[in-house]
């Protein structure tokens, strides 16, 4: 009876949607169930430090069973655990304790060698030794697409060697650092990389890399001190005709000039993110160049000319699925032209309401309300106010059906609210409207009522 149920087809459609602690109870049931949720349970697997681990005889036996690893190891037993023979990965992720010890990381190179068909690695730890085994062993990886090295330093003939193998990687993300056996790369010895779309840096010696990768879509660095050379370094590619392909920056601050010369060196912009810094005069210039195909923005929140800017944006880019925005006036928002960006999802913004008094209060937040009721696409909504010291400085977005809640019916979508660091005294009414309108409201935070306390949504979770 069991085994009849037990479809091959019907096994792989249910337990497609386990996870490995949903799976555990089922497996429990009978002999032939727990054959078919043993291989959940084992197919993502994670081991922490301090916690209890299954032996290495029951890591082994169900070696098979395992595609996706994440290793959160221990000084005592990681070798051990780097010798289960696991041979059916696809994911790999390492996180190390600074092992000092060559042994660990020839375990590590032999695992990778083992699994061929790995697909995304990520290792984070210092790498001590065995720099040429590990090297040869990412290189070795034919379906590799998704690399992550995070604090692993290694020689920069061993990082050209990794480079040169994996040519069939998609999104590398280099946040490490070298050791100081060469300066720069040798360019004459870097391979073309025509599958890769993605990158992330953060070691300006990394950059040759830039000139290898003539399909690259998206370029990211954080922990730059010097943007500029970054920004001129792309221009340069962009000019020679090398980075065709580029749409997306980000960036973690950047100076007018240079970040005005490669938004205009670049075809198209479909993303564009600044953690610090604004946008100036000659790059809101630029941008504006691309509003047709702008898709992600995200703006430092100390951006001096967010007034203009973000009514601007929200006005011209059709396409727009996602914006973080600095503190806006309602009144720059209500007087701007109609919104075009039916299609955003995610909404980040700090709204500064200038009269609060009278019915000018109800007034501003209907106004905005009313436009926001247009984004039927929304998902995440974030409406912040400016926390002082003690409390809010300014008086935030009313979040009350009297003010225009009511008119938000229609973003059936919305399962991420967030009214922090404003000012709200949402009655019974309003927290029961909002439970019961938006049925997939998942996330809730910010004070309901400043006079009770209720902070993060305890009302309606």
């Amino acid at each position: 009876m069991v085994n009849s149920v037990l479809l091959p087809e019907v096994v792989l459609l249910v337990t497609e949607y386990f996870t490995p602690s949903e799976a555990t109870a089922p497996s429990l049931v009978c002999r032939a169930w727990h054959d078919v949720f043993a291989g959940v349970i084992w197919r993502h697997y994670m081991i922490r430090p301090h916690c209890m681990s299954p032996s290495i005889a029951t890591l082994t036996k169900n070696a098979h069973r395992t595609r996706k690893l994440v290793y959160f190891g221990t000084q005592m037993a990681v070798e051990d655990d780097l010798a289960v023979p696991y041979t059916r990965l696809t994911h790999l992720r390492f996180h190390g304790s600074d092992y000092k010890s060559a042994r660990v990381w020839d375990c590590l190179a032999q695992l990778i060698t083992r699994n061929q068909q790995l697909q995304e690695v990520t290792i984070s730890d210092h790498v001590a030794g065995a720099q040429i085994e590990l090297g040869q062993a990412l290189a070795s990886l034919p379906a590799l697409r998704v690399l992550e090295m995070r604090k692993v330093c290694m020689d920069l003939k061993h990082w050209e060697t990794i480079w040169n193998g994996c040519k069939s990687i998609r999104e590398l993300r280099l946040f490490s650092e070298h050791t100081k056996d060469a300066s720069t790369f040798n360019e004459e010895a870097l391979e073309m990389h025509t599958e890769l779309q993605s990158i992330a840096l953060h070691d300006v010696t990394f950059f040759p890399l830039l000139g290898s990768s003539p399909n690259l879509r998206r370029v990211s660095w954080e922990k730059i001190d010097d943007s500029t050379i970054l920004l001129e370094e792309l221009t340069g590619l962009l000019l020679d005709g090398k980075l065709c392909q580029l749409e997306c920056l980000k960036i973690p601050m950047a100076e007018d000039q240079p970040l005005a010369s490669t938004l205009k060196a670049m075809s198209q912009v479909k993303e564009l993110s600044l953690e610090e810094g604004s946008i100036g005069t000659l790059a809101f210039k630029d941008l504006t160049q691309h509003f047709a195909t702008l898709q992600i923005l995200s703006i430092p929140t100390n951006s001096m000319n967010a007034s203009i800017l973000v009514p601007t944006v929200l006005a011209s880019c059709p396409l727009l699925t996602s914006i973080t925005a600095p503190t806006v006036s309602a009144t720059d928002l209500i007087h701007g032209a109609p919104w075009v960006c039916s299609r955003l999802k995610v909404f980040t913004i700090s709204i500064e309401i200038t009269d609060t008094e009278g019915d000018a209060v109800h007034t501003q937040s209907r106004e905005i309300f009313r436009r926001l009721s247009k984004l039927e696409h929304l998902t995440e909504l974030r409406v912040h106010g400016l926390m002082g010291e003690n409390e809010p400085t300014f008086q935030g977005l009313d979040m009350r059906l009297e003010s225009g809640l009511g008119q938000l019916s229609s973003l059936q979508h919305l399962w991420f609210l967030d009214f922090s660091d404003t000012i709200q005294n949402m009655s019974a009414e309003d927290v029961a409207w909002i439970r019961s309108t938006w049925r997939r409201i998942g996330h809730v935070f910010g004070m309901c009522n400043s006079q009770y306390g209720v902070f993060e949504g305890q009302p309606l979770l």
